[in-house]
């Protein structure tokens, strides 16, 4: 609310939106108007809303907007697209090494992040599987994980400048962040999954949000 009271319409319309406003204002005035537009705060983050106009009754009385934040809806409605696109690319093989890297890939893409490294202990031993937009490697590893990471939060960021992590999960970039998925399963820990980028905030709360709902059925 902060970011949008005391503030006039026409300030707060994203650029692309301006003639779309004017026509409903226009219309507005007729009667009202309604529907969806994109607004812009101070800091340039965009806020889908659901707009209702309505014109006053006589000359120069004041048009009412009524404004609703869609940015929850949409939230739930992208992650409900995603969940369902990844549990039916975990249903179309029963061969993890097919699935998972397809899977792990859609997620890069829908969460526009750079790579993810997915560790699991399997076959009495731990194997790191590394997953690019367009590539992937596996490889075992010396060593377990600490045992610290299994009473760890389920989506945690992590330091990609402790050794300890680059010797789990293999070296880092320069300046990349990367949050870590702890993936369990009926039978315990199966392992962890971590994803990095490079890009600034990547790891908010709706990232944060949608790792936990995939990391069961991931695991």
């Amino acid at each position: 609310g902060s970011r949008l009271v005391g503030r006039s319409l026409l300030e707060l319309v994203s650029p692309g939106e301006v003639d779309r406003l004017a026509q409903a204002l226009s219309q507005a005035e007729a009667g009202n108007w309604h529907g969806e537009i994109e607004l812009r705060s101070l800091e340039g983050e965009s806020l889908p809303i659901e707009l209702s106009l309505a014109a006053g009754r006589g000359h120069g009385a004041p048009l009412v907007a009524l404004l609703r934040d869609l940015q929850e809806r949409r939230q739930r409605e992208f992650e409900e697209r995603l969940l369902a696109q990844i549990d039916r690319i975990l249903l179309s093989s029963p061969r993890p090494q097919e699935s998972i890297p397809t899977a792990s890939r859609v997620l890069l893409d829908a969460l526009d992040l750079d790579r993810a490294a997915l560790v699991v202990f399997r076959a009495g031993q731990w194997e790191r599987w590394e997953i690019e937009r367009d590539q992937e490697h596996r490889r075992l590893i010396t060593g377990a994980p600490p045992e610290g990471w299994r009473g760890a939060r389920q989506v945690d960021t992590i330091d990609t400048e402790s050794p300890t992590t680059a010797a789990v999960f293999g070296p880092f970039a320069r300046g990349r962040k990367a949050i870590r998925v702890v993936l369990t399963g009926p039978s315990g820990l199966i392992g962890y999954l971590l994803l990095i980028s490079g890009r600034p905030n990547a790891f908010d709360r709706r990232t944060t949000s949608i790792l936990g709902l995939i990391a069961p059925p991931l695991a």
